[in-house]
């Protein structure tokens, strides 16, 4: 055989182990794909990491290149996923980025575990599947980026109790680990590995669906409370731009849908993230503003010209919310030393030391002291990661691709849990995590507990998911991560979401019939108990502590300190084993 001849099997050789290895990741993304809504065929959740299992088994390159090509094959999944940033023109350089930056996952679990196999031979994946996909998942969830805990690979399994009932003890991410041991386990048994490492994680699996009736954590029972949550759909292309005009239209509408949700004799009424119009509802702008005497010109349909003092929709609000004579909790705009400057053109710009993303109780005509203020800014979002450090950095990464973001919101210097008088005049506490929020296991934790004791009976989560546009794959995808928050801290959860999906969450993480759900633009659709975009329902309190919400995340950490002693292990120098995970192959076909 000629020196040609051999150099051109060996292109052929790695042009193959690239491609075998590319549909290992594409059949990562197959599986997820389906795992996840709209499809919810949530049992293909538990083989999803087999196949990065079997890319690490791809002879004929090395560790490094392997991970790329099985990356690069998962592309599609963490593409599709997140396409709605693309389409609603949110930011096309933030999706670019966020896709390809969660590739970089599977690529680094391939790699790891190829160096790993290399190293050491023939590897027990029953264990080691949890622990690299764990160590990796923990890591994007809790640590880079300031955390996204998005699409993991157990999410799906809130569909069944039968297996999400663990999240009460190690939260999402332990259930997410047992879900990559299951993987694992199919892994090993596709590749004839026969042993006691498999017997014991059979042992394991047969364990979590066996334990399920015996240590599922069952919320205490404290009452309830009737909740009307008003639907109110404002298109994302109307609220980012939100013009008075439209705030007076809208206003309108929200109070016609107030007022028929009163008469359902609720003990509190909710509106989504941001929605209040005006801009200054805490007492103390409110008054700041109102000295000003600012006025709008409007061009109202039917009226003409006409003129509108800017805190005349928030008077009307508040006067609404006394005219009822029901508590009312609203998404809406805080300020710390707000006030109004000059501009050159002879209009007022307000300013402020501090602007944040709150929730406000309104009851007797007033907003009451103190609300609550978001405690973690969602990333991207909200704050660019790392970027926001560097202002002149953050203008020119919005000026590249993220039009109609802004990232001057500010975090919250302390909790705030609001409390509520039902109408039988006791008081309830509430824990009111916002938007992004609601998928932070940490956030909700200590909104509802405090060393260890309960401090709040339910969970109020606004969002506005309009920018998910007409798509309705990420908003049902918020929803799924949100409900772990239940199963996690034994506490049920009431969503009011703009454009997205508003309902009921029990402590188990189920949705209860009681829904109401619209896309941008589009009608409320369903709902046991709703009328025209109003959703009532009477929502269990919860009393009782759930380990995990004495111990946290600790699951997760330690994944990550597993995962860090793997890499310790599998990169330290020295030469590795020959043998049955070898992926040295024949000499010479090792790509550089």
């Amino acid at each position: 055989m000629t020196h040609e001849e051999d150099a051109g099997r060996d292109r052929a050789r790695r042009w193959a182990a690239r491609a075998r290895a590319l549909a290992c990741g594409l059949f990562f993304s197959i599986l997820m794909t389906f795992a996840f809504p709209p499809f919810g065929l949530w049992g293909l959740a538990l083989l999803a990491p087999a196949p990065l299992v079997l890319a690490v088994r791809v002879r004929g390159l090395r560790p490094r290149s392997l991970g790329g090509w099985a990356g690069l094959g998962t592309l599609p999944f963490w593409a599709q996923s997140h396409l709605w940033i693309m389409s609603e023109d949110v930011t096309a350089l933030g999706f670019v980025f966020l896709a390809a930056m969660l590739s970089l996952y599977p690529a680094v679990f391939v790699w790891i575990g190829a160096r790993t196999e290399s190293r050491f031979g023939r590897v027990s994946w029953v264990w080691m599947c949890p622990l690299l996909w764990g160590g990796l998942e923990a890591t994007r969830a809790l640590v880079a980026f300031e955390g996204y805990p998005w699409f993991l690979v157990g999410h799906p399994l809130i569909e069944t109790p039968v297996l999400s009932w663990p999240a009460a003890y190690v939260g999402a991410l332990g259930v997410s680990a047992l879900a990559a041991l299951v993987a694992g386990l199919g892994a090993d048994l596709a590749l004839r590995r026969f042993g006691r490492a498999q017997v014991a994680g059979a042992g394991v699996v047969v364990a979590w669906l066996g334990l399920g009736p015996v240590l599922t954590h069952e919320a205490g029972d404290a009452g309830s409370m009737r909740i009307a949550v008003v639907q109110t759909n404002v298109p994302q292309d109307n609220k980012i731009g939100w013009t008075n005009e439209q705030q007076v239209r809208d206003f309108e509408r929200f109070a016609q849908l107030t007022i028929a949700a009163a008469a359902r004799e609720p003990d509190l009424i909710v509106w989504p993230e941001t929605m209040a119009p005006g801009r200054a509802l805490d007492p103390v702008s409110l008054r700041t503003e109102r000295a000003e005497d600012l006025v709008w010109t409007l061009e109202l349909e039917g009226h003409g010209q006409v003129e509108l003092g800017t805190t005349a929709l928030i008077e009307q609000l508040l006067v609404l919310q006394e005219t009822i004579g029901v508590p009312m909790l609203v998404g809406a705009e805080g300020f710390d030393g707000l006030r109004f400057v000059e501009r050159e053109d002879g209009l007022f710009a307000p300013e402020s030391d501090a602007h944040y993303n709150s929730a406000f109780i309104l009851t007797g005509g007033r907003a009451l002291e103190p609300w609550y203020s978001k405690i973690k800014l969602t990333p991207f979002g909200e704050v660019m990661p790392y970027i926001s450090a560097w202002p002149w950095l953050e203008r020119t990464v919005i000026a590249l691709g993220a039009r109609g973001m802004s990232f001057e919101v500010d975090t919250a210097p302390s909790i705030v849990r609001l409390d509520t008088r039902l109408r039988d005049a006791s008081t309830v506490t509430l824990a009111t995590p916002i938007c992004f929020e609601a998928t932070m296991s940490g956030v909700c934790r200590r909104l509802v507990y405090e060393d260890g004791r309960r401090q709040a009976g339910l969970m109020v989560n606004l969002t506005n998911d309009g920018w998910f546009g007409a798509q309705t794959r990420g908003r049902r995808a918020h929803l799924l991560g949100a409900r772990w928050r239940c199963v996690e801290l034994g506490t049920g959860m009431v969503r009011s979401a703009n454009t997205g999906i508003s309902c009921v969450v029990d402590a188990r993480g189920r949705v209860l019939e009681d829904r109401v759900e619209a896309v941008d633009g589009g009608e409320a659709t369903g709902g046991l108990d709703r009328v025209d975009g109003i959703l009532v329902a009477d929502v269990a309190l919860a009393s009782g502590v759930t380990p995990f919400a004495r111990t946290g995340d600790l699951a997760g950490w330690t994944l990550m300190v597993g995962l860090g002693g793997v890499i310790l292990l599998g990169f330290r120098p020295g030469r590795g084993r020959s043998g049955e995970g070898s992926q040295s192959g024949r000499p010479g076909t090792a790509e550089r």
